[in-house]
């Protein structure tokens, strides 16, 4: 198998069609590759809502108070039960709810006569604790003292990231239980004492 009587190829092809084809690709203006854009990042803009304003401080308070009121509870009768030991309870759990969510309600609507009503009545009157007579009749002052702590407590940790509101959630909550601890003061502590029935004149002595 001899190669000697082969014709040897050209080195460029002289075909009709490997003309044509070199000089289309020549006479082809060149285009440039700029990237194309990304059309799925314009909807995705447009359709990106504004942010939502924040709510007024009175309302995202009392929306905070109302997240956690079974955590206000639990923590406000430990509190309460640590406060008289075993001689009572300060103030009925059932009672302690709707008070905080009173407090709540008034918060969002402005009306601070609820929050005075709700502090003021929160405590449940006590016989003398086991006989020893170690605790007021009625201590409304000192449990609802309890229950603003936790409030105030719970509102600022839920604002540790912004000292702003922090600071202005603190003072709105003190001014509204100061005129509310007024009340609480001035209530009376003792038990109203009945006096016995004048002896019967025939009555022997």
């Amino acid at each position: 198998m001899s190669t000697e009587h082969m014709p040897k190829p050209p080195d460029n092809p002289t075909g009709k069609g490997a003309n044509t084809s070199v000089e289309n690709q020549a006479a082809a203006p060149v285009q440039s590759q700029a990237p194309a854009p990304d059309r799925a990042a314009a909807p995705a803009e447009q359709e990106a809502a504004p942010a939502a304003p924040p709510l007024p401080l009175n309302e995202d308070i009392a929306r905070i108070i109302e997240e956690q009121v079974d955590v206000i509870v639990q923590k406000h009768g430990y509190h309460a039960q640590l406060f008289f030991g075993v001689s009572g309870i300060g103030s009925d759990p059932v009672n302690t709810r709707n008070s905080t969510l009173a407090i709540a309600n008034a918060l969002r609507s402005g009306n601070s006569q609820q929050i005075i009503y709700a502090l003021t009545n929160l405590g449940d009157p006590q016989i003398s604790q086991i006989n020893d007579h170690t605790t007021p009749f009625r201590f409304n002052a000192q449990i609802a003292g309890i229950l603003e702590g936790i409030l105030i407590d719970a509102v600022a940790h839920a604002y540790s990231g912004d000292k702003a509101r922090q600071r202005d959630s603190r003072m709105m909550l003190e001014q509204l239980f100061v005129e509310a601890n007024e009340h609480a003061e001035r209530q009376s502590k003792s038990m109203l004492l009945f006096q016995a029935p004048a002896p019967h004149p025939n009555a022997r002595s």
